[in-house]
Order: C-alpha cells, then structure tokens, then sequence
C-alpha cells in the first residue's frame, strides 16, 4: 500500500475512541474513490461503538458516496476475537 495523504491503517483496540476511528476513517476514505484504508479491530465494545459511528459518518458525510465506494474497492476492516489474532494482523501490516 503507497503511503500518501490519503492512505489510513487504524489498529484499534478496547482503550481506542470510537469517535476517532470513525472520522480518520471517513475522513481518509472521503479523499477519493480510490483512497486505501484499513482498519484492524479488537472485538468488543469499541467495535460496536466504532462500526455505529462509522456508520453515521458515512450516511451524513457530504461524500458518502465516494466513501462507501473507497471502503468497498480499497478498504478492509478486520475484526479479531482473540488478542493475539489481533497482535498477529499488526505484525504482518507493520
């Protein structure tokens, strides 16, 4: 993945705030249809808060369609159950 102003990989986990990982990933994603972002989550309450809120961003965001076509062509959320599952996806990203 090039690095540039509009490339974003979040790694989340319980401690993260929701709110911030719902407005870097829409604000990145907002950047064009072919903006790169990712987010690597921890399951668990801020996972349900974030996924909410990201929501909301995107519905209301005045590019939500550019968003929702970036996240689908170019993005990824992955969610892992276990710790280390979530440990492992840093390490392979870094």
């Amino acid at each position: 993945m090039p690095a540039g102003p509009s490339e974003i990989l979040v790694l989340a986990d319980e401690d993260a705030d929701p709110k911030l990982i719902a407005a870097d990933m829409v604000s990145k994603l907002s950047m064009g249809a072919d903006s790169v972002s990712g987010l690597i989550n921890y399951f668990g309450e801020t996972y349900f808060r974030s996924s909410q809120l990201f929501a909301k961003n995107v519905a209301s965001a005045e590019r939500g369609p550019i968003v929702t076509s970036a996240l689908s062509d170019y993005g990824f959320i992955i969610t892992c159950e276990a710790r280390m599952k979530w440990l492992a996806w840093q390490c392979l990203c870094a």
